[in-house]
C-alpha cells in the first residue's frame, strides 16, 4: 500500500513539475511575440517612412 502511494506521489510531482514548465514557455512566448509585434510595427512604420520620404 505504501508503494502505491509513493508512485502516486511521484505522478503528481511530475505533473506539477510539466505545470510549471508549461507556465514558463508561456511566459517566454508572450514576451517573444510582444518582441515580435514591437519589431513589425517598427518595420512597418520605417517602410511607410521610407515610401513617403522617396519622390
Amino acid at each position: 500500500m505504501s508503494r502505491k502511494g509513493s508512485e502516486h506521489r511521484d505522478g503528481f510531482e511530475s505533473a506539477s513539475f510539466i505545470k510549471r514548465y508549461m507556465d514558463t514557455i508561456l511566459v517566454r512566448v508572450s514576451g517573444f511575440h510582444a518582441m515580435l509585434c514591437q519589431l513589425s510595427s517598427l518595420s512597418a512604420y520605417y517602410l511607410l517612412v521610407s515610401l513617403s520620404v522617396r519622390p
